[in-house]
């Protein structure tokens, strides 16, 4: 007698049988009891999820020679042609195959005939959506008013390709991806029956690799217990499908938690190394952290709930959980996105890989969002009093203010510059702090026509991409201040130094404070932060 693989000996036989689908199955046995049974049916979700066992069900419930019975004997000569595929009354066809109009106008001509021996004649069409429009045009009005004899059973992993036509003279069934529990639980008692032999922990990491699908959880159990000889053990699943193992990946978050860039290089080398696929290791990675963020969120006693790991790495993930902000959790997280991304359109996986790796051991402490907003606020409230109210010379910031840019090639324009650039700044700087900051940066090289040309050192390229990506918004305010219609240029110029505090916009000239410095001081006590280095 030839194998037969798993997911073909354990394929349910009864609507009981099929796990996670509860609600369908109850529907379609209700259905049957009160004799309400549609002419056509659409089954749609994933892959491996049950629509064909359900459908072949259905079909037998119907056919079944002491029915149509919600729980078909599985004994009756119908039930076993059913079972085994060779009923001549419930014809399985495959859509990809079988698109085409002339196809469906010799299903439409078959239609006609009367079952050979059973009670209905039931068509199964699987991945229904690869019928041409013109198929499913022909199929309509057969579908609308088949002969009573006549069911149709449609399954399909992409409805939205369904024509709505279509899916309006259907009920619809949306099967849902398989909890790892649910597959896990199904795993175990063909374990049992089978007499194999398969740790705790590989069977869980086989439901979580099946990724909600029951036929791809059985394949790769088979898989498996052909490597291993029946015997079963985490190492081997990890090994035998490429995947990278919970204890490695805890390791590297470990790493990055406590920004240990070379030990987590080193991490990476190794995984490297073992000839892992660098896309599931960033994905495992993804996965961890948001088990962390779920963990934080939720905290320790119903953590378990959401996540279906061990024991021990579900303590792990809590004890790492505890070292790490929110903030800092969604930043990770925002980084190996990106990884993930940019691991799609490139050759060079081990650098994306090793560049993010980097990127969040060498992250900055992330403080509270709400900590932030708190301390700006503070800020606001310090730039709305008079900037020195104590220096009865410059008792005015609006009077600081218009003191005007440096270094103005034009006397005229330069005049008008001066004139108005206080009014200028303010305008901008009640709507976008940084771009009025980064202006007062910058030195006003002249105001031509309509040109007003701002120029930075070479090694401030930060401030003039922000002025670029402001430059619609500068620009309207330059109308409203100047009364034309400005256009804004933006240049790096490797001789010009950056400006001393005497030489910025709103300078008071040589042996007096600046206007900024309150301010800075202000911000250095809400900051709680220190001035590292002066500009000359």
């Amino acid at each position: 007698m030839s194998y037969l693989v798993f997911a073909r000996k354990w394929r349910p036989q009864n609507f009981d049988e099929v796990i996670g689908q509860e609600h369908i199955a109850t529907t379609l046995k209700n259905a049957i009891s009160l004799n309400r049974v549609a002419h056509a049916y659409l089954f749609s979700g994933p892959r491996g999820i049950g629509k064909t066992s359900m459908a072949r069900i259905l079909a037998k419930a119907l056919n079944c020679e002491k029915g149509p019975a919600p729980s078909p004997c599985g004994r009756c000569d119908s039930c076993k042609e059913i079972s085994d595929g060779r009923s001549l009354d419930v014809i399985e066809i495959d859509g990809a195959s079988n698109r085409g109009i002339e196809q469906i106008r010799q299903l439409r001509e078959n239609v006609k005939f009367a079952p050979a021996k059973a009670r209905f004649k039931i068509y199964i069409i699987d991945e229904v959506h690869q019928i041409t429009t013109d198929g499913f045009n022909a199929l309509l009005k057969t579908l609308e008013e088949p002969p009573a004899h006549v069911k149709f059973i449609f399954a399909t992993t992409q409805a939205y390709k369904v024509l709505p036509t279509i899916i309006s003279r259907c009920q619809r069934f949306d099967f849902k991806a398989l909890a790892v529990s649910a597959v896990a639980e199904k795993l175990k008692r063909i374990i049992k029956k089978e007499k194999l032999d398969v740790s705790e922990e590989a069977l869980l990491y086989i439901a979580r690799a099946a990724a909600g699908s029951m036929r791809d959880a059985e394949s790769i159990l088979d898989q498996l217990t052909s490597f291993c000889r029946g015997q079963v053990k985490l190492e081997t699943v990890t090994r035998v499908l490429g995947m990278i193992g919970l204890e490695a990946l805890g390791e590297v978050a470990q790493k990055i938690i406590e920004k240990k860039t070379p030990q987590a290089l080193m991490l990476v080398e190794r995984i490297i190394n073992e000839g892992k696929d660098l896309f599931q290791f960033t994905a495992g990675l993804m996965e961890h952290f948001r088990n962390i963020m779920v963990a934080k969120t939720i905290g320790e006693k119903s953590a378990g709930q959401l996540i279906d790991l061990p024991q021990e790495h579900l303590k792990r993930l809590i004890q790492q959980s505890e070292l790490l902000s929110l903030e800092e959790i969604f930043y990770i997280f925002n980084i190996l996105t990106r990884a993930q991304e940019s691991l799609r359109r490139t050759l060079s996986a081990r650098v994306i890989v090793e560049m993010a790796v980097v990127k969040l051991t060498q992250r900055e402490n992330l403080s509270s969002l709400r900590d932030i907003l708190n301390r700006l606020a503070k800020i606001e409230q310090a730039l709305e009093k008079p900037v020195l109210e104590n220096n009865s010379e410059e008792n005015n910031s609006e009077e600081i203010l218009a003191q005007g840019p440096v270094s103005v090639s034009s006397a005229e324009l330069g005049e008008e510059l001066s004139r108005n650039w206080g009014a200028f700044l303010q305008a901008i700087r009640a709507q976008k702090m940084l771009v009025a900051s980064a202006l007062e940066l910058g030195k006003a090289i002249d105001l031509k026509g309509n040109t007003l040309s701002v120029a930075f050192p070479k090694n401030q390229r930060f401030y003039k991409e922000t002025l670029e990506q402001n430059k619609k918004f500068i620009e309207t305010k330059g109308k409203e201040i100047f009364k034309r219609d400005l256009k804004l240029r933006v240049t790096l110029d490797k001789d010009l130094q950056a400006a001393s505090d005497e030489t910025k916009p709103g300078s008071l000239g040589p042996g007096k404070k600046t206007a900024a410095e309150p301010i800075i001081q202000s911000a250095l006590k809400i900051f709680q932060g220190r001035i590292i280095r002066r500009t000359q």
